[in-house]
Order: C-alpha cells, then sequence, then structure tokens
C-alpha cells in the first residue's frame, strides 16, 4: 500500500474526479433545515463548497439562516466570496425551483473549542467498571 493507510485522502475535496461527493453533499443541503453552520478552514475550502452552500442558500426553502464559521484570518475573504455568489445567483437561479430570496447568512470566527484532555488512569482506578474502557483506549 505504499505507505497510505485508509486514513489518508487520495484527493482532497476540491480536486476529487468523482461528481459523487459534490451530489451526495448537495442532496444533504437540501435536507437541511432551520438554522445551518457550515465550519471550513479558509476560502478555498468554501469555494470547494460552491454547489453545496448554493444548494442551501438558494434552492432549499426550509433553510432559514447559514452561519459559517471560519479561522480569524479568512473572515473577510469569505464574507467578499459570499457576496460576490450570492449576487450572480440571485439572477441565475431557476425562478420555478429556487428560493423567492436567498437565506440570510452571517460569516463569523471560529469559536474557541475547549480542547480535548488526556486519559488519566487516575480517572478509571476509582471504579473498576471502567477498566475494561481504559483497555480499550490503550489498544488504540
Amino acid at each position: 500500500m505504499d505507505g497510505k493507510s485508509a486514513k489518508d485522502e487520495i484527493y482532497s475535496s476540491a480536486n476529487n474526479p468523482s461528481p459523487l461527493f459534490d451530489i451526495m453533499q448537495q442532496v444533504f443541503a437540501m435536507q437541511m433545515q432551520g438554522t445551518v453552520s457550515v465550519w471550513a478552514k479558509d476560502r478555498s475550502e468554501m469555494s470547494s463548497l460552491r454547489n453545496t452552500i448554493k444548494a442551501l442558500m438558494a434552492y432549499n426553502r426550509n433553510v432559514t439562516k447559514v452561519n459559517y464559521y471560519l479561522s480569524p484570518s479568512n473572515v473577510d475573504k469569505a464574507r467578499e466570496w459570499l457576496e460576490s455568489n450570492v449576487l450572480q445567483w440571485t439572477a441565475t437561479v431557476c425562478p420555478k425551483h429556487g428560493r423567492d430570496y436567498i437565506a440570510e447568512y452571517e460569516v463569523n470566527e471560529m469559536p474557541d473549542l475547549p480542547q480535548k484532555r488526556a486519559v488519566k488512569n487516575e480517572d478509571f482506578v476509582d471504579n473498576p467498571l471502567r477498566l475494561h474502557e481504559l483497555e480499550w483506549l490503550r489498544k488504540i
């Protein structure tokens, strides 16, 4: 297997030659409802999700708002990218199948999330019923 494991990506999401992932993302986007959160690393990752974002904002009538979360240095670029796409979509979306208006959206910085803490033996020593969990974690 040339040092590659099943965990390694053969293609990035933007460069994958198979249309299956893009189609599945669009299908999932059409199943969403209410407020939807999209987490992306940067503008290029948002660009790879363009068709999915278009399905969320321009076609899915059940989505009321889309919240985008990006790293602080990429928020302005992503906002500009979204604004230019929204302008394009308002002129090109099929009026029969699209929404009457583009879904409300907000671009935010990723919040600081708590980091996972390391597992300590002391967490399991007092509770003998949890020792099997410790053994399982050691095998990973």
